[in-house]
């Protein structure tokens, strides 16, 4: 695996694993109101940043979608 995938992986692991635990909260929510905001919550989540920092120093942001795409730089 090379050094790229391993930083982009790294980086998407620690945000998928909050996107499951959010998910499972909606799933199990019983309050269709709080449902309907944790909702907004993990769509606003998904389209935020995160910087990931390359083994060469090269920085580059990416927001959860395009996480879960293979890196081609």
């Amino acid at each position: 695996m090379s050094a790229k995938i391993l930083a982009v992986q790294n980086t998407f692991t620690d945000r998928r694993a909050y996107v499951n635990a959010l998910t499972y909260s909606i799933e199990t929510e019983t309050s269709a109101s709080s449902k309907q905001s944790k909702q907004k919550d993990l769509a606003s989540y998904k389209k935020e940043t995160t910087t990931v920092e390359y083994p060469d120093g090269k920085k580059q942001d990416y927001d959860y979608e395009h996480l879960e795409e293979p890196t081609t730089n």
